[in-house]
């Protein structure tokens, strides 16, 4: 094998060890939720709310959808859907001080969210907790953060308490591992 050759693949192996550092398991730390405080949208009509506040782009990983893009507008079918926010290869703008390692997941709603939406945010978190090796302790509502003390957040209105009691309960039930 060439000394090129070589070179070559220690610089491929080198990159995929940093990305994996960078992506994988060890870069996400904590998941945050968050709701939007409108009782429609989707990750469309966030991505313009945000670029109007001046951002790039969507601050959310993730979008669990209610149904109701728009005013006066029913999809129920999109009711508990998850679309792709921001990918997980930039930092997230959803919590300040806390989006490098963190994982932001915003549930479409004010204070009563769907059946359907607090099904599938559980289960789509236990996913990323074991994806990412997260803990439970380590999943937080935006409220509970730094910055959403200081902004007097109540987001994502619902006790965080209860919610981690929730996932431990369907983690034990379902994989039998309480943690």
């Amino acid at each position: 094998m060439s000394r090129l050759r070589i070179l070559r693949l220690l610089v491929l192996l080198l990159t995929a060890f940093v990305y994996s550092l960078w992506h994988g398991n060890f870069r996400f730390k904590k998941i945050i939720i968050h709701c939007t405080d409108s009782e429609h949208g989707n990750r469309d009509l966030i991505n313009m709310w945000h670029q109007h506040r001046g951002w790039v782009e969507i601050g959310y990983n993730f979008v669990i959808l209610n149904g109701h893009p728009l005013p006066g507008v029913q999809r129920p079918w999109e009711n508990g859907r998850i679309e792709k926010g921001r990918t997980l290869l930039k930092d997230g703008a959803h919590a300040r001080g806390d989006n490098r390692d963190s994982i932001g997941i915003s549930l479409i709603g004010k204070r009563n969210f769907t059946e359907e939406q607090i099904k599938m945010i559980r289960r789509f978190v236990i996913d990323l907790m074991y994806r990412y090796n997260i803990s439970i302790d380590s999943v937080f509502g935006h409220y509970e953060m730094q910055s959403g003390i200081l902004q007097k957040k109540t987001c994502p209105n619902i006790d965080m308490h209860w919610f981690r009691d929730e996932l431990r309960r369907e983690m034990g039930q379902t994989y039998g591992k309480p943690i």
